[in-house]
């Protein structure tokens, strides 16, 4: 028998290593990320539960990402390396002395530099938006605001509270984009007096808000009245979606139409003009009132094609009880899309799970994948994330994991949340927040990158 040399040995080896991956399946774990295709990384929460800490990510132009977990950032290459991805390859973000942060969304422009928003909180009570840009190198950006950080309440007025309280100024941040002109989209809520309502005398008025800031962090007078539109019959907003016109919609969470903050389960969804006016062609005066059928949760809204705009929700199903995801698809115009899935609404579900949905994304063919959390109806805390794509006409996408959907676990005995999706060449990256034994203070990171496929 002839010998064969080790270097054909290695050859054949390499040959079927790389053979396998070609016929690796959509929905499979991607080895070229990270290692086999997860990454796990001991963290700090900044004293937040691990399956609370929310997580996002923001993709730079040479496929860096930077990853907010809690009010800490990380810099990852597009492989998943940390090697001073962005600035030292993580770090908090800055918080004016007295303050105390809660971080709520991270976007990045068109030349790289990412920007942080989040709501201060002082120990009287007050509430300011924090506005914090980073140079693409990762440093604080000079150029903006007051060495890279900004703080502000837009010009807000405080609010009114009974019996000549002293005024104070309270305004929260919901989230940020950035939109083709690298002008930084906010939107949030302000609280406008405490008093009576109805059969209460000590209820929150509330209006909520999307204001546009320059380059420079200045407020954009192109835009609304003086950079901010304000909407005061309605009290509460998510993070701006921004339209291929730069026009922001938005939508409520649970509801919330004014004038004070009693329940209201219709989700309300606003358009607004790249000028921060109404769009008077989206629905009446800008604005629709979608219906919430019972035990349904608001989660997140994404840009599909043509300007269309998904709405994702968690929902109660029946035989057996648990959480699926439904998507719903709105017209340019703000009429429901009933082509869409089966009389107008997408589902991914697992007849053996309850599943948690996140966030959402949408690739270049249409597709829409949502990640978030599935958990076994048998054991609940015996969660994980999950990964689940449909086509661009709202059908499961059955050339995807198993029937359109994939679920990751951790290892024996630990838990995860996926938070947060982002695109690549080729792959989805999900990000979240695990529970496990290998952690020295019981949590940390994880992420998982999945092929995508054709």
């Amino acid at each position: 028998m002839k010998k064969i040399s080790f270097g054909l040995v290695l050859f054949l080896a390499l040959l079927i290593t790389a053979s396998a991956g070609a016929a690796a399946p959509p929905g499979s774990l991607d080895p070229g990320f990270g290692h086999g295709g997860r990454i796990v990384r001991a963290t700090d929460l900044g004293g937040q539960p691990w399956s609370v800490a929310r997580t996002q990510t923001a993709t730079l132009p040479d496929g860096r990402f930077v990853l907010l977990a809690g009010n800490s950032l990380y810099g990852f290459l597009a492989n998943g390396a940390i090697v001073r991805a962005f600035g030292a390859g993580e770090g908090p973000v800055p918080v004016p002395a007295g303050y105390e942060l809660e971080a709520t969304g991270i976007a990045a422009d068109a030349s790289g530099r990412v920007v942080v928003v989040g709501t201060l909180r002082a120990a009287d009570g007050a509430e300011r938006a924090l506005v914090v840009r980073y140079t693409a190198a990762g440093d604080l950006d000079p150029a903006f605001g007051d060495r890279g950080v900004l703080v502000t309440d837009f010009g807000l007025p405080p609010r009114r509270d009974p019996e000549g309280s002293p005024p104070l100024t309270q305004v929260q941040v919901a989230g940020v984009a950035v939109d083709s002109q690298d002008r930084i989209v906010l939107s949030g809520t302000r609280t406008r007096m405490v008093g009576p309502c109805r059969a209460s005398s000590n209820l929150v008025y509330a209006d909520a808000f999307a204001a546009r800031l320059d380059a420079a962090g200045r407020l954009d007078s192109s835009f609304g009245d003086k950079g901010i539109a304000r909407m005061f019959e309605v009290a509460r907003v998510g993070s701006p979606v921004l339209d291929s016109g730069d026009g922001v919609y938005v939508t409520t969470p649970y509801g919330g139409r004014g004038p004070c903050t009693e329940p209201h389960y219709d989700r309300l969804v606003g358009h607004l003009d790249a000028a921060g006016r109404p769009d008077t062609g989206f629905g009446e005066g800008g604005w629709i009132s979608l219906p919430f059928p019972r035990r349904t949760v608001a989660v997140t809204t994404v840009l599909g094609p043509d300007d269309t705009l998904l709405l994702v929700e968690s929902r109660w199903a029946k035989r057996p009880a648990r959480k699926v995801v439904k998507v719903r698809r709105l017209l340019s115009d703000g009429a429901l899309d009933d082509r869409f899935g089966r009389n107008g609404a997408a589902t991914i579900s697992a007849p053996s799970r309850t599943l948690e949905a996140a966030a959402a994304a949408v690739d270049s063919a249409g597709r829409i994948l949502v990640t978030g959390t599935a958990a076994n109806l048998r054991k609940p805390k015996q969660r994980r994330f999950f990964l689940g794509r449909l086509t661009a006409s709202g059908r499961p996408d059955r050339s995807f994991g198993r029937g359109g959907l994939t679920i990751t676990g951790w290892g024996k005995g630990a838990e995860a949340v996926g938070g947060s999706v982002l695109l690549q060449p080729g792959r989805a990256v999900v990000a979240g927040t695990a529970s496990s034994r290998i952690f020295s203070n019981g949590s940390g990171l994880v992420l998982a990158g999945y092929r995508l496929g054709p």
